[in-house]
């Protein structure tokens, strides 16, 4: 059985039988979101350092995400430690922000721009190298594999662990896209990293994307400022 603390678990539905997949998550529209969804699946309220499940229950325990947003990151982790079956997997990814390499970067930029001493998302837990695999140890969770996946943008350590994505496209785009990498003499995944690192870069020089970026900002300045107190 597996188990994700904070939904949604979809990508466990995915893989596995719904029946064998239980969430927690501390949010009651989103607990009522995932029932509606996939009905099948034990979804529960709950926080992460007081899971409601018994001890040794699951396979796999996963927090995709989430570690940053707990109260208590070590119990947290502890508790899906207690609720994981001996020689099962506790795992959990994080956002490089402390690198700047998190999806909004070009956010904390602009909002850095405008006021230097806005308060980011780099002082999380979790968020930054090595970070996350210190809480795994504070946890007593052991042995602990580490592993990075770097964009040109997007930086995210995960201990134990890594989720991956399928990327789906009408039939023409993904048969186009294949032609496209062959004549490259490249793979699908290749050319599609090709594809969004050119178009990343590409908004990020852009005068008129990030004047147009900076105009947002000031339309949400009572945002930044909440962020920065």
């Amino acid at each position: 059985m597996s188990f994700d603390v904070a939904a949604p678990a979809e990508e466990l539905v995915r893989r596995v039988r719904a029946e064998d997949v239980s969430a927690v998550d501390p949010s009651s529209s989103f607990v009522s979101a995932m029932r509606d969804r996939f009905p099948d699946v034990d979804v529960r309220d709950g926080s992460a350092e007081r899971l409601p499940f018994e001890g040794g229950r699951f396979d796999a325990t996963l927090a995709q995400l989430v570690v940053h947003f707990m109260g208590d990151p070590v119990a947290g982790l502890a508790e899906m430690r207690r609720v994981t079956r001996p020689g099962g997997v506790v795992a959990a990814c994080a956002w490089d922000y402390a690198g700047n390499r998190g999806p909004l970067g070009v956010f904390w930029d602009a909002a850095r721009e405008i006021r230097p001493d806005v308060r980011d998302e780099s002082r999380l837990a979790g968020t930054r190298e090595g970070h996350l695999v210190g809480l795994f140890e504070d946890a007593g969770l052991a042995p602990i594999c580490r592993g990075i996946v770097v964009h040109p943008l997007i930086r995210l350590e995960a201990a134990m662990t890594i989720k991956s994505r399928t990327l789906r496209l009408p039939a023409d785009q993904a048969e186009a896209l294949e032609a496209i990498a062959g004549v490259d003499e490249v793979s699908v995944n290749e050319e599609i990293q090709r594809a969004i690192t050119a178009h990343i870069e590409a908004r990020r020089s852009d005068p008129a994307f990030r004047q147009r970026l900076k105009a947002s900002m000031e339309r949400n300045r009572e945002i930044l400022e909440r962020l920065a107190r």
